[in-house]
């Protein structure tokens, strides 16, 4: 095994031990039980789709914020003992939840590697994702001639890391890895692809992987043209916005004519129209979510965020309630992980929640009598709000009212949000717009088992 002390992410060179190291320290059996649960849940999909599969269930994980968790265990624990900073396993783990993409269709296509061959795949499949074509073929054919003899993966691993860090540079900020979460998601997803087209023809398929990489090239640019448009929404672009869109733009490695475009746009982002973008679902909920946390870096609260985020999500092929469960989410996360949340600042999550309250302030007027005559008709809950209104409650009766409230806007679709995983930290806000003279001390603390 290669010295993890020779490997300084910071550093030319780190590229080899870290796949060296990460090949021999991850588990195999993460792979099959990987592809059993999405065979299992696919049962008449063809490779190409389980490969998509695949890579959405490793991307599930990603979630909202980059954290160690995307680490291999048994990796990050090797590298926390050797005095790894927690920004480097950060943009590591953004790194390899790629491969784990990568382990899983091999597994799929039933490819059983040694682990030089699989360093070998590995770097041919990472220069595919990049459109180098030439370089792959040479790496095709290294990953050969070690079936039957020894090859030295360090120098084409030097190639391929040019590819992965431009200029040397791997790392991100704190923020930037919040952010650019989006992007690292889209190349998991590309990897993938290139992975499933890659071991489905045993050859390097040029036309197919060029499409593929268009596609990719597309999506990234799509989604750093709908952040441009977040960041003007309040009539001017802040330093730390423009900041970040800066950082996402080398990292999202576009063409340099597509670059220039971008930034043109970034100079007007003010007076931009967001343009129709259909998107998938999957791809749709993430950029949504990246949206949220951009709309929170700088100081500045401002009614139209909201306005344009529900704009956003309507362009994207969404619509509003597809923006109120992104909230949610958003809103959970960071609740749950406040020093993550504070990476924006010391209002983000002040900001987030107002976002919120703003939508959920005209969501709860829509359906207040409708949402009255439930609360009526269960009898112990409008009692125990009445009692709100002049006692603090007991916690059992704290309990009941939370619980029973969900219920309630389980029975209203338009107030299904209250009841999503994380909608208890929003029942405070609910509280309060109804009309009821509730203490402000009478609902303390979360609902138990509702803010995960």
């Amino acid at each position: 095994m290669q010295s993890s002390e020779a490997l300084d992410v910071r550093r030319p060179g780190w590229l080899a031990p870290l796949l060296e190291l990460y090949l021999e320290l991850r588990k195999p059996l993460d792979s099959e039980a990987a592809v059993r649960a999405v065979k299992a849940a696919h049962p008449e999909a063809g490779e190409d789709e389980l490969a998509r599969a695949l890579a959405l269930r490793r991307l599930e994980a990603v979630g909202l914020h980059a954290d160690l968790t995307l680490l291999p265990p048994r990796l990050r624990t090797h590298l926390q003992q050797r005095g790894f900073s927690p920004e480097d396993l950060l943009t590591l783990g953004l790194l390899t939840v790629r491969w784990d993409v990568f382990m899983d269709v091999a597994q799929l296509y039933r490819n059983y590697s040694s682990a030089r061959e699989r360093q070998m795949e590995l770097l041919t499949v990472e220069a595919l994702a990049r459109s180098e074509h030439a370089l792959a073929r040479k790496l095709r054919k290294a990953h050969l001639d070690s079936m039957v003899g020894v090859v030295d993966p360090k120098p084409w691993a030097a190639k391929v890391e040019k590819l992965l860090a431009p200029g040397g540079r791997l790392l991100l900020n704190e923020v930037s890895l919040s952010i650019g979460v989006g992007l690292a998601i889209l190349e998991a997803r590309h990897l993938a692809a290139t992975a499933s087209l890659y071991f489905s023809q045993s050859t390097i398929e040029e036309e197919g992987l060029l499409e593929l990489y268009q596609l990719n090239l597309e999506q990234k640019s799509q989604l750093v043209e709908v952040l441009i448009a977040v960041a003007g929404a309040d009539g001017h672009v802040a330093p730390s916005e423009k900041t970040l869109i800066e950082e996402l733009l080398r990292y999202a490695q576009l063409p340099g004519a597509e670059v220039k475009r971008l930034r043109k746009l970034l100079k007007r982002a003010p007076e931009l129209e967001l343009k129709q973008i259909p998107m998938a679902p999957v791809h749709r909920r993430f950029v949504l979510e990246q949206a949220i946390l951009l709309s929170v870096v700088d100081d500045d609260q401002d009614d139209r965020e909201l306005e344009l985020l529900q704009r956003v999500a309507l362009s994207l092929g969404g619509n509003e309630r597809e923006l109120e469960e992104a909230l949610v989410r958003v809103l959970a996360f960071y609740a749950a992980h406040r020093d993550a949340v504070l990476d924006f600042g010391p209002v983000a999550l002040g900001r987030m929640q107002g976002l919120i309250r703003r939508r959920l302030q005209k969501v709860v007027a829509q359906n207040l009598s409708a949402l009255m005559t439930e609360i009526k008709e269960t009898g112990e809950l409008a009692v125990l709000l009445g009692a709100a209104s002049v006692r603090p409650l007991t916690p059992e009766e704290t309990t009941k009212v939370k619980l029973q409230l969900m219920d309630v806007c389980r029975s209203i679709p338009a107030l299904a949000i209250f009841a999503l995983p994380g909608g208890g930290l929003l029942l405070p806000i609910l509280i309060k717009l109804l009309p009821f003279k509730v203490l402000p001390s009478a609902f303390n603390g979360p609902v138990d088992g509702s803010a995960g």
